[in-house]
């Protein structure tokens, strides 16, 4: 398996404005989120993709797919024409129990390439917890943590990893000098997966 590390590190924004940017892309996840929210980025996506589809496993984000500018499916993966397109899972690869299965199917279905954002387990945020507090702030529905290493192994004989991005909340701040220092505290890792 072709690896190239990309340890160019990007802000959330810049990192989804570069994955859809021109694109053909499935927005696939993350509606749980209220549009004001600043974890939203459907916004960033609709405005750089050149056409974008999205869906949800969650009823209650199909409802604001509507009510926006998506197209949705109320059975996200069947019948979905992926061929050809990115596929966007922006704060919502973590959530999925079954994460293998999805990169599957978005492999037997066409899609070109995946781009994906996962919570990094130590990063500034979560170390600040730690000794502040005396536990990590981890979200009870998240039910992986995917460092560089693990999504290596994930992803082994099924997509190559393109880039691997370090990826900042913002430019400045205590958070943004210490992944500067140290990639390793940065509070996402963005991954960009290829076919072979």
């Amino acid at each position: 398996m072709r690896k190239r590390n990309h340890l160019k590190i990007m802000t959330y924004d810049e990192f989804v404005v570069e994955s859809s940017k021109g694109r053909d892309v499935i927005d696939f996840g993350g509606w749980g989120y209220n549009p004001q929210s600043p974890c939203a980025r459907h916004e960033l996506v609709k405005k750089s993709a050149r056409s974008v589809t999205g869906v949800d496993l969650q009823r209650d984000g199909f409802a604001r797919l509507e009510d926006w500018y998506y197209v949705s499916s109320s059975n996200p993966l069947s019948g979905l024409e992926m061929k050809g397109r990115r596929i966007l899972m922006f704060e919502s690869f973590e959530h999925l129990t079954c994460p293998l299965d999805f990169l599957r199917t978005f492999r037997d279905a066409g899609a070109t390439s995946v781009a994906i954002t996962v919570p990094n387990p130590w990063s500034t945020f979560t170390l600040y917890h730690v000794f502040r507090h005396g536990d990590a702030h981890a979200a009870p529905d998240h039910v992986g943590w995917y460092c560089p290493a693990a999504m290596r192994r994930i992803c082994k004989d099924l997509w190559n990893i393109e880039a691997i991005t370090p990826v900042i909340s913002g430019k400045s701040g205590l958070a943004a000098v210490a992944a500067r220092l140290n990639h390793y505290l940065c509070a996402y890792w963005g991954y960009v997966l290829t076919r072979e």
